[in-house]
């Protein structure tokens, strides 16, 4: 850190550190304020790599750790939390927490305990907020157990026909209200209720077509996606894109019984665009077929569903293959994509 830098800042009643991006976090500098703020000197946090996250409230440990976790993708992070003096008090403090390019997390602490209301309010806030993500998963909750009551509807009239036809616009009708609540759900079951995770929802929605096609013979269901964080409205037509296109693999790829796969990937390319790709090892698609023309409302939802998306639709015959690709922004400028999780 440049000596004019620290030395502006030392004259402030914040601290500024630097960390690595990994492992224990360890502090690679930190201006000499930290010890008005703490009493521990400097060189204390620089000697040994596990100092700093040590002297965290262990009730907070977890939510701070997390948080160094998600800068690199989210760029910030802002968390209040508890830190041990040399005293053995432990003192609230806030701290801004961005990313320095890829290889430094700079964090800025304040001291907030000094306003005699700030914990109060602060205590209040975190109250309501918790109130208000209760109350929003419980209307996801609803919505699911709603959506699977229409989904049962659907059931009992289908067993009410004997018309093959009908009866499978009543499975597929069902299939794709149940694929809508798979999201709802993961959402009620997840810590974000902002962001889902695209591929963890795939594989319900991929598991849950291979049981719904379980007596169509061997075809393996594989989904394999970066680990992407989206909201509802960009899940949720990618869900139904992957219902539409795995559960037409599996009527129409493979007759009589053939065994076979298919395969769902989902990555970043290099122009930072979202990548949704669904191929079979089956008998291909028609030559004829153009999916902007075809009167199958399946195959038409998955045009409508790029579109809505803002994406570019690819398809190749042999083997079956369909490709989406479509901009999602993170809240860094990139899309939100890590290591893959497959």
């Amino acid at each position: 850190m440049p000596q004019s830098m620290e030395s502006g800042i030392e004259l402030t009643a914040t601290a500024v550190y630097g960390c690595s991006p990994s492992g224990h976090y360890p502090t690679t500098f930190i201006t000499g304020t930290v010890e008005n703020l703490l009493g521990h000197a400097p060189d204390q946090f620089l000697q040994d790599a596990q100092f700093r996250t040590q002297l965290i409230h262990p009730a907070d440990a977890p939510r701070v750790l997390a948080a160094l976790s998600r800068v690199g993708a989210a760029g910030c992070q802002v968390e209040e939390y508890r830190l041990r003096r040399k005293d053995q008090r432990y003192v609230w403090f806030r701290d801004e927490m961005r990313a320095a390019g890829t290889d430094q997390i700079i964090g800025c602490l304040t001291e907030i305990t000094q306003s005699p209301d700030y914990r109060r309010q602060a205590d209040e806030l975190r109250a309501s907020l918790m109130e208000k993500e209760v109350l929003i998963k419980e209307i996801h909750h609803r919505v699911k157990n709603n959506l699977q009551v229409v989904c049962s509807i659907l059931s009992l009239q289908a067993s009410s026909t004997n018309e093959p036809w009908t009866l499978q616009m009543f499975r597929e009708a069902e299939q794709r209200v149940m694929t809508i609540a798979l999201i709802h759900e993961q959402l009620y079951t997840s810590d974000n209720l902002a962001l889902l995770a695209l591929g963890d929802y795939l594989r319900r929605v991929a598991n849950h077509l291979r049981q719904c096609y379980r007596e169509l013979g061997d075809v393996n269901v594989t989904v394999e996606c970066d680990s992407i964080q989206v909201p509802l409205d960009i899940a949720q037509p990618c869900g139904l894109i992957v219902h539409e296109l795995v559960s037409n693999a599996l009527k129409y790829a493979f007759p009589n019984g053939s065994p076979g796969e298919v395969i769902v990937k989902v990555a970043r390319d290099e122009h930072n665009q979202v990548v949704l790709n669904v191929t079979d090892t089956g008998a291909g698609l028609p030559e004829n077929l153009e999916i902007g023309k075809t009167e199958t409302l399946g195959l038409q939802l998955v045009g409508a569903l790029a579109r809505q998306l803002g994406g570019s639709l690819k398809v190749s015959k042999k083997p079956a293959t369909i490709e989406i690709s479509f901009a999602y922004k993170g809240g860094n400028g990139h899309v939100q994509t890590a290591n893959p999780d497959r």
